[in-house]
């Protein structure tokens, strides 16, 4: 009975244990091929010294869900690096094809830069021009589409200021909707990465305010170093009841990017017109960068009242109306 048993013992560690192993193999074999469905488009960036954890939690919050396990042993066995990038999903991808395409820093979709300050209009015309979309239209037609307004809780009408400028990849054929999202999610996410969400919290202003008031700081500034003093020029006018008086937001409300105004353009009926009207418009004006936002959150600390441009990009700034006027004929 017991040279039975131990026979019996050593026939299962002969053939049980194999075919465990080959099993679990196969399954994670499966894994490693099972197709996985990508929730419309998604632009994965993966920074340099992300690790696979980050990688495979990046997927996740994305709606890409492969298994961990699975997704872990691969790298452990193929030792297959993951580079740095921005890289486009759509349709179905597997853990394989993932790895591959992260082994290789193949970046799929055409690279577009999007510069801080474009107005909405012009981010559309640039992906019409850079071939993503193939009418602008179908990006104009959403601007102020109130369900899509609703869906992101932004008020004031319109998506202006919401798009965060920034350069990407995306791919031809690309839907106006996800491309909104997404440069609306990238907006957040800028602002969790800067710690500037939880400056925004414990600021006086609600995230509308400022991105509005970030939009005007953008329109005017030039330097990166003259935002927080421009912001703080706006933000004591506005605490002494004197309107903001920029020239930025008469451009919008002419619809115009010319260079120069004339004293007829300050005259025009428009909400955005704040030599007229007090307090901030009613929406951004452009979409402005981070520079422009923390510059809102955390202004410099002075008493100036004006600025002028000296038509280098910078600008002097002065206390009192005689000094503005000075620097004005100065300039």
């Amino acid at each position: 009975m017991r040279i039975f048993e131990k026979t019996h013992l050593t026939t299962l560690k002969k053939y049980a244990i194999p075919g465990l192993i080959a099993i679990l193999l196969f399954a994670f074999f499966f894994e490693w091929f099972r197709p996985l469905k990508v929730p419309g488009t998604v632009y994965l960036e993966i920074k340099r010294g992300d690790n696979l954890s980050t990688v495979i939690r990046s997927l996740y919050q994305r709606g890409i869900t492969p298994s961990p396990t699975s997704f872990k042993l691969f790298y452990k066995i193929f030792k297959w690096k993951i580079n740095a990038g921005d890289y486009t999903l759509k349709g179905y991808v597997s853990i394989v094809e993932l790895a591959r395409m992260f082994k290789t820093g193949y970046k799929k979709g055409i690279k577009v830069t999007i510069p801080e300050g474009f107005q909405f209009a012009q981010i559309a015309g640039l992906l019409e021009e850079k071939g993503i979309l193939d009418d602008r239209d179908d990006m104009l037609s959403l601007y102020r589409h109130p369900a899509l307004l609703e869906e992101l809780k932004i008020p004031g009408g319109s998506l202006e200021g919401y798009c965060y400028p920034d350069t990407y990849y995306f791919v031809h054929g690309e839907k106006a909707r996800d491309i909104i999202l997404f440069l609306n999610r990238q907006l957040q996410k800028k602002m969790k990465d800067a710690q500037l969400d939880t400056i925004l919290k414990d600021s006086p202003w609600t995230l509308h305010e400022m991105l509005t008031l970030a939009s005007i700081v953008e329109g005017e500034a030039r330097l990166a170093e003259e935002r927080p003093l421009i912001a703080q020029v706006f933000i004591k006018r506005m605490e002494i009841g004197m309107p903001l008086e920029s020239c930025a937001t008469v451009l919008f409300a002419l619809g115009t990017h010319r260079k120069k105004l004339y004293f007829e353009d300050l005259e025009i009926k428009s909400p955005y017109n704040t030599y007229k009207n007090f307090g901030l418009p009613p929406t951004p004006i452009n979409n402005p960068g981070l520079d422009s936002i923390r510059a809102v959150l955390q202004p410099a600390s002075t008493d100036y009242l004006y600025f002028v441009s000296k038509k280098d990009g910078s600008h002097h700034f002065s206390k009192t109306y005689q000094e503005h006027l000075q620097a004005k004929r100065m300039y």
